[in-house]
């Protein structure tokens, strides 16, 4: 039985998103289906630039694809899974095991939509046939390589991280959000920069109610595995 046109549009998208990124210098993901990864020349370690790209199929027929961008670092990841569930927000451990955790974890994310608008507003490539595939990922790929690469170039070094949080007039993904404050105070203090790690905290809002009772017991399990830490910020 052949295959149909949405499947088929579908297979050549993917194949073409692949052949693109390998062609960038970039590798595909293990084990992450559409991810993959800048070579150490665009976001160097231990922080790594990751793409994760989505394509559907269209209810008209054919194909839609997007992307999501974001910062992370394994060595971050590695420590926080270690952490008591308790002290982790409650959306990362709705199922058993890591994965989500080390899917969240992130120092850095953006939308397609963001990095086209200043908006953020939502953005997908629509392919209605094989004729138009190589259109849209050309498209797709002329914002990887101008306005991703531009958002990743501000923040390829742990201290360009740390430069954002400390701006306290600058709202940051990494100081305002449950996932993101995690992520950067552990990465602070393996930088070893405690003082990064205790301004953070001390900053930081919950941004849920769930996360005001969390976030104490994720600050005691940061000073017990780093004493350099130094005193708790929220007791």
């Amino acid at each position: 039985m052949s295959s149909s046109p949405t499947k088929k549009v579908r297979v050549e998208v993917n194949s073409a998103i692949r052949d693109g990124f390998r062609e960038r210098g970039w590798t595909a993901v293990r084990g992450r289906a559409g991810t993959f990864q800048a070579p150490d020349s665009v976001m160097a370690l231990p922080l790594v630039l990751r793409v994760w790209v989505t394509v559907d199929a269209d209810k008209f027929g054919g194909a839609t694809f997007t992307g999501r961008a974001v910062i992370q670092c394994d060595a971050v990841t590695d420590v926080v899974v270690g952490f008591d569930r308790s002290a982790i927000p409650s959306s990362l451990t709705v199922f058993p095991g890591d994965e989500l955790i080390r899917g969240t974890l992130n120092l850095g994310v953006e939308t397609a939509g963001g990095l086209l608008d200043p908006r953020g507003s939502y953005h997908q490539w629509s392919v209605t046939d094989l004729e138009g595939v190589a259109a849209a990922t050309a498209e797709f790929f002329a914002l990887v390589d101008g306005p991703l690469l531009e958002w990743a170039s501000v923040r390829d070094a742990p201290a360009k991280l740390f430069a954002a949080v400390g701006d306290l007039d600058t709202p940051t993904q990494l100081r305002d959000s449950a996932a993101g404050i995690r992520a950067v105070t552990v990465l602070a203090l393996l930088q070893g920069r405690p003082d990064v790690a205790r301004g953070a905290v001390a900053a930081y809002v919950p941004e849920s109610e769930a996360d005001t009772d969390r976030f104490p017991l994720f600050e005691r399990e940061l000073a017990m595995r780093f004493p350099e830490y130094g005193p708790l910020q929220r007791s």
